[in-house]
């Protein structure tokens, strides 16, 4: 255990963290939905999103989402109106819409309603599918 990431990670950050942060590491997928429904704000500090998955699906159960503001967290997040973005290299920043967040958590009933309207795999298919139609059609 002396080598597991979450290890290493306690270690190097361990003495400045609040205590009731937690930190999860590679989590296996039955445990997801449970972990966003414990939490009371999603935070993603990650650099790059194409496809924002992990924001969906704390939007899905309803929760505020932070996130950096890259191209797929900012489609995700302006879209929705479900959360707040911040600057990647302003951890004042990241702090401050973590706390509107926490302020805020109606915030994440917008981040539910854009999942269940534009998110949501049965509407997608059907979406696609007349996409998809219209393209034969024309060509």
């Amino acid at each position: 255990m002396a080598d597991s990431e979450e290890h290493q990670f306690l270690t190097k950050h361990g003495p400045r963290l609040p205590s009731n942060f937690r930190y999860f590491g590679m989590m296996p997928r039955k445990y997801v939905v449970s972990a966003f429904q414990g939490c009371s704000v999603y935070v993603s500090t990650s650099l790059y999103e194409a496809a924002p998955t992990t924001l969906l699906e704390a939007m899905a159960c309803g929760k505020p989402v932070v996130a950096t503001d890259n191209l797929g967290c900012r489609e995700v997040v302006k879209d929705s109106q479900g959360g707040f973005l911040c600057d990647s290299s302003s951890l004042n920043q990241l702090e401050e819409d973590t706390v509107q967040a926490l302020e805020h958590p109606e915030v994440g009933r917008r981040g539910l309603d854009f999942v269940r309207e534009k998110r949501d795999w049965r509407n997608l298919v059907q979406y696609f599918d007349q996409q998809y139609a219209a393209i034969s059609k024309s060509g």
